[in-house]
């Protein structure tokens, strides 16, 4: 009995894409179920609230709250936040709630789109990623408890997106 309930409540809480339209192999349509509670919606294609370091720029959070049409998800970057996870894991309720923006989607991103990311520090243990204080090795097992102290809805598989070219 105990199991059933158990796999009720995971069936309740999985992703699920509800597909409206496709052509020519792009698709229109929803993800349904997002979130820690299960209960958000993200239409895709979709467009995600680009924040630095939590905030998006230019913009208080009294004036986000005020915008109709933004992101039901908001972007982080594990590049922003890798030096204050040990702040994080002390607060234990997650960077939505620390950055005032707890009902809010949120996908944590290796690196900031917006800032160049320089090549060729990768290594057979650990991938770089770029802070303002300069580079940060993440290994697998930093990068897990960085994850843990985040809280995110969604990441960014540690990669490193480097292509070897042999000419």
């Amino acid at each position: 009995m105990k199991s059933n309930i158990h796999e009720d409540l995971e069936e309740s809480f999985r992703m699920k894409l509800s597909l409206t339209k496709v052509v020519n192999g792009c698709r229109l349509g929803k993800i349904k179920n997002l979130g820690k509670t299960g209960d958000h919606t993200m239409d895709i294609p979709g467009c995600l609230l680009y924040t630095k370091t939590g905030s998006a720029p230019h913009l208080t959070h009294h004036t986000l709250h005020n915008i109709h049409g933004v992101p039901a998800m908001a972007q982080l970057t594990l590049s922003s936040l890798a030096e204050h996870h040990e702040v994080l894991r002390e607060y234990k309720e997650g960077v939505g709630k620390f950055i005032g923006m707890p009902e809010s989607l949120l996908y944590c991103s290796l690196h900031d789109p917006v800032s160049p990311c320089p090549a060729g520090y990768v290594t057979n243990k650990s991938v770089s990623v770029w802070s303002v204080a300069g580079r940060v090795e993440m290994t697998v097992s930093k990068f897990m408890a960085i994850q843990q102290a985040l809280q995110p809805d969604w990441f960014q598989c540690l990669s490193d997106g480097e292509v070897s070219c042999k000419e």
